[in-house]
């Protein structure tokens, strides 16, 4: 798929811009909002590649007809084209008129708003339409936040400007005020698993399991598929069902081994966290279980399991998040985290003898 096509279950907001391009009415200002991975950049890059793609305009700001083929419905169905030299420009970043802002370590700082100014002050070199990509926009400072409302009070000419943030309540709202806002909503679990099974050949099982993980966000489920979530999953949930019956030196050896591997930390906490919650529900609330392709093992667990105790796992867990993010040791923090597990799971031992 290219163009528009290839973005995947925005159907409303793909549909809100094509009727922008095919009115000439596209905004000065665009807000993409949404959780990351629906497609929000992907779209920007598009919408840039639209407005200057050579089967559209045939000269600065002049749009030409389209040929289009009996098998087209519409025209904007080829646009943009990706083949044609803008396209391919913009596609690569090598555009000199496409200009892309991202944080700068955590934040987007004023100097970079300088350098954009700068760069704004003079015409496009060779675009129909120049585009400016603002991405995670939130993580402007408040000085550059400042800036760059001026920029969109005095929006030069022949110039786009878009920018991508999770909800426009974490803009400055006087920035947010200026643009015209295009939401971007998480995918179902259904469709983004119909998707994985489609695509990348995932297990339906698995690909509903990775669905509900990764929270509707696309791109974050194929990196979970491709980075093998769930082999990762299925040695967590392993090493949990092992710690009530462990003693103190494989606790102590588990929680070592955690504490080496900081890469993975944070699915292993998302992991934990969400088979506790599993457990919680899935007597209750079948449909909304994460670990669908366990289902059944998760019920037979659930049975045998302490809700009270489950909770205790659950609270410890967060705060062993929060202590990890603040920097505490982290071998003695997962010690503890494990040691509280352990004894989450002796609850359910014990629970299967009443």
């Amino acid at each position: 798929m290219s163009g528009f096509s290839s973005i995947v279950g925005q159907e409303k907001p793909i549909q809100r811009i094509r009727t922008f391009l095919q009115n000439q009415t596209i905004p000065h200002a665009l807000l993409f909002t949404g959780i990351p991975g629906v497609g929000k950049r992907h779209t920007a890059v598009q919408l840039a590649m639209a407005c200057n793609c050579h089967a559209r305009t045939q000269d600065r700001g002049q749009p030409s007809r389209v040929r289009q083929s009996p098998a087209e419905p519409s025209a904007s169905a080829a646009i943009p084209c990706g083949q044609c030299a803008a396209c391919r420009k913009i596609k690569s970043g090598t555009h000199r008129d496409v200009l892309r802002l991202k944080p700068s370590r955590s934040s987007i700082r004023i100097e970079q708003i300088r350098a954009l100014q700068d760069a704004l002050s003079v015409r496009p070199h060779e675009a129909v339409m120049r585009v400016v990509i603002v991405s995670r926009a939130q993580c402007m400072t408040a000085a550059a936040a400042n800036a760059f409302l001026k920029i969109l009070e005095e929006p030069p000419a022949e110039t786009l400007l878009i920018l991508t943030a999770p909800a426009a309540g974490d803009l400055l709202p006087t920035v947010a005020s200026r643009c015209q806002r295009i939401h971007f909503s998480p995918l179902s679990r259904a469709r983004l698993a119909q998707l994985l099974v489609q695509q990348i050949g995932v297990a339906h099982g698995q690909a509903l399991t990775l669905a509900a993980a990764s929270g509707g966000s696309y791109a974050r489920a194929l990196a979970m598929a491709e980075n093998g979530w769930i082999d990762l999953r299925d040695w967590v949930v392993a090493q949990l069902a092992e710690l009530s019956q462990a003693g103190p030196a494989h606790i102590l050896a588990f929680a070592d081994r955690l504490a080496q591997n900081t890469a993975k930390l944070q699915d292993i906490f998302e992991i934990v966290g969400s088979w506790l919650r599993d457990l919680l529900v899935v007597r209750f609330l079948p449909e909304a279980v994460v670990h669908r392709d366990r289902c059944e093992e998760l019920a037979a667990l659930a049975v045998k399991s302490d809700p009270d105790k489950l909770q205790k796992g659950f609270a410890a867990l967060g705060r062993a998040q929060r202590d990890i993010q603040d920097n505490a040791n982290a071998r003695l923090t997962l010690t503890a985290l494990m040691l509280q597990l352990a004894g989450s799971g002796r609850g359910a031992d014990q629970g299967s003898t009443h």
